[in-house]
């Protein structure tokens, strides 16, 4: 019989991360300030650093939001194609939940909602994973809105090291 609590979880002094210069940067700039004042803080928290630096570190938060914007707009397109999807099997099923429709549209053929069911199904599995993982260590919970936070102590910093965790736990109670 398999035992779901991980084995050990010895407390540890977990100490915050000091947030990178991008970090800081974008806090700055996405802060409720007047343009001057955002100006004035960047200049004194960065004063350290020469006008080319600070030009490159300008350049490395531009990429950055550049890929949050891309991928903010994928996000809306999936979004967008799930919904119409949705429709779709409104109009056969009245009331049919996401994975009803997903999996009534790819039984007709349709290949983009068989592709979004795949993903659902991966990710309904990784949910009942982390939901099981989180359950056996004492420094993690599980919160209202159904995400996940650490407690003061927690080995596993990351969703995916405990889910590590557990699994290789699983493997050796078999």
């Amino acid at each position: 019989m398999s035992d779901d609590k991980i084995e050990t979880f010895p407390q540890q002094d977990v100490r915050a991360a000091t947030p990178s210069d991008e970090e800081r940067f974008l806090e700055m700039i996405n802060s409720e300030n007047t343009k001057e004042q955002k100006a004035a803080l960047i200049t004194s928290a960065f004063s350290h650093l020469t006008s080319e630096e600070l030009e490159a570190l300008a350049k490395r938060v531009e990429a950055i939001c550049l890929r949050v914007a891309e991928k903010a707009q994928a996000e809306a397109q999936t979004s967008k194609e799930i919904l119409d999807l949705m429709r779709e099997a409104e109009k056969i099923k009245p009331g049919v939940n996401t994975l009803g429709a997903m999996t009534l549209l790819a039984k007709r053929g349709n290949e983009r909602a068989a592709m979004y069911l795949e993903q659902l199904s991966g990710h309904l599995e990784a949910q009942d994973l982390m939901d099981r993982a989180v359950a056996a260590d004492p420094y993690w919970e599980k919160l209202d809105d159904g995400s996940y936070q650490t407690l003061s102590g927690a080995v596993h910093e990351t969703p995916e090291a405990l889910m590590a965790a557990y699994q290789r736990n699983q493997g050796k109670a078999e």
